[in-house]
């Protein structure tokens, strides 16, 4: 996450208030103060940072394509794991195939290039409405993303292994 915010031009280290090294593995960072150690320069990310506002459903060939695709290789809620059990019934009530990307900043995504980081080439309709610009949420949790109640208490959970492991996940 540190790499999202900073730019390095070589080794750092993380450390906390009492100068304790964070390990770099998958462990949580818990709340607290922490400081950059490192001899080397470095940047801190002054991007645009884009608000996320709630995104009206499309209909049309493009945006059916982007939801049956994120339905078929997500099939549950990749963060609170919480199958669809009614995919087999095509029925996704309670389900939304989110984009990672908002899509009413589809000409930023064109202007910053962000599609050479998409692998599978789109049929059609552009980048920003591939599979891997997309996740399927627990609609509860789309709503959690956007006005921040943690009912489903979501806070500090990973993303569903199988969402990670799949081929057509959204690029790192």
């Amino acid at each position: 996450m540190i790499e999202i915010l900073s730019f390095f031009d070589g080794e750092y280290v993380l450390r906390d208030e009492n100068n304790v090294v964070i390990a770099r593995d998958n462990s949580l960072l818990q709340p607290g103060k922490y400081y950059i150690d490192s001899p080397y320069p470095f940047i801190v990310n002054n991007e645009t940072t884009l608000v996320r506002a709630m995104s009206s459903s499309n209909t049309g060939p493009r945006t059916n394509a982007f939801r049956n695709a994120v339905r078929e290789r997500d099939g549950r809620c990749v963060i609170t794991g919480e199958v669809a059990l009614g995919a087999l019934h095509v029925d996704w009530v309670g389900f939304e195939a989110a984009h990672i990307f908002p899509l009413a900043y589809e000409q930023h995504w064109k202007n910053k290039n962000f599609a050479r980081w998409i692998t599978i080439s789109p049929i059609a309709g552009g980048t920003i409405k591939i599979v891997q610009n997309g996740m399927l949420l627990d609609r509860t949790v789309t709503k959690l993303l956007y006005f921040g109640y943690d009912t489903k208490r979501i806070a500090g959970k990973h993303l569903d292994s199988r969402f990670l492991d799949d081929p057509q996940r959204p690029p790192e």
